[in-house]
Formats: structure tokens, C-alpha cells, sequence
């Protein structure tokens, strides 16, 4: 996910970099193995590129006061991208959202540099307010598989604790 401006442009220059390889690659006209291989490589590596690339020059050329990420599988770990790209539709920079929360603008860069992983949840969910993120229309799942219950006897198991009902 591209998180800033300096992000994109990186990601603009190795779109370039793959294409002028792809271009070499076709000029020698190697048809080995290795080659096509390579070939696809860098074909991948481009449209995951783009991708993103589209997706931020979306979110920077919003210019409502809402926008809608649409319908999408939302799963607690997407939590950060969706707070990241909140922000970015906003043109808000992480020094006016820091400001915002009254969070420490290294906290705000350090939590969008990492996807959140060190923010407490009160820190997400100041964020979350500040930029008016909210979920609607979610359907929460819980699931339990097989190996988390057999994990779940193992820890009751080795604790004498019971599940009281």
C-alpha cells in the first residue's frame, strides 16, 4: 500500500525500471526458461504496482467529505490500511492528524510505518474518530476451527479450568 507522496513516486520509478527491463529482456528475443520467468516476474511486479498506483491517485484526487472504501472483506488486520487511506482521501497529513488526536506526530508516522502494530487500541480508536471512519453494515464473524479448539482443551486441560456455561 502506498502510504505517501514519496511512496508513489517510488513506486512510479520501478513501474518505469520493470517496463525498460521487460523491453531488454524482449529486445535480446531469449526465449529461455529463466527468461519468460523473469518476463512474468516483472509483469506481476507491475501490475501490483499500478494497482496501488491507481488506488492512491484515487484516494488524492477525492474531494467529497465522505468517501466510501465500498464493499470489501473487512478484517480486523485491514484496520490500519483503512485508517491510512482515510487520511490520505481527507488530505490530511500525519502532522495535522497528530495535532487532531493529540498524538505525537513520530507516533502517527511511526504508527502508519508499521500499519499500526504499536498503537494501543484507545490511539486506533482516536484516530478512527478523528478522520469519522465507521464501519457500517459489518457482519462480525467468529470462528473458531479445529486447531484453535484443540488448543483451547490443551490450556484448559493443563490449567484444571472447566468452561462454565
Amino acid at each position: 500500500m502506498i502510504k505517501n507522496d514519496r511512496q508513489y513516486r517510488i513506486s512510479k520509478d520501478w513501474v518505469e525500471k520493470f517496463e525498460q527491463a521487460i523491453a531488454s529482456l524482449e529486445h535480446r528475443q531469449q526465449q529461455q526458461t529463466w527468461s519468460k520467468l523473469l518476463q512474468e516476474s516483472y509483469e506481476s511486479h507491475i501490475a501490483a504496482l499500478r494497482s496501488e498506483i491507481a488506488e492512491y491517485e484515487t484516494l488524492k484526487a477525492h474531494s467529497d467529505n465522505k468517501f466510501a472504501f465500498g464493499r470489501t472483506n473487512f478484517t480486523v488486520d485491514k484496520i490500519a490500511q483503512f485508517l491510512i487511506k482515510a487520511r490520505i482521501a481527507a488530505k490530511i497529513s500525519p502532522a495535522e492528524l497528530a495535532s487532531l488526536a493529540q498524538i505525537p506526530v513520530e507516533k502517527i508516522t511511526e504508527y502508519e510505518r508499521n500499519n499500526y502494530e504499536s498503537a494501543s487500541f484507545l490511539e486506533v480508536i482516536e484516530v478512527a474518530e478523528v478522520l469519522g471512519v465507521n464501519i457500517q453494515q459489518a457482519v462480525v464473524i467468529s470462528e473458531i476451527d479445529n486447531f484453535l479448539q484443540k488448543n483451547i482443551a490443551i490450556v484448559r486441560q493443563q490449567s484444571n479450568l472447566e468452561w462454565v456455561r
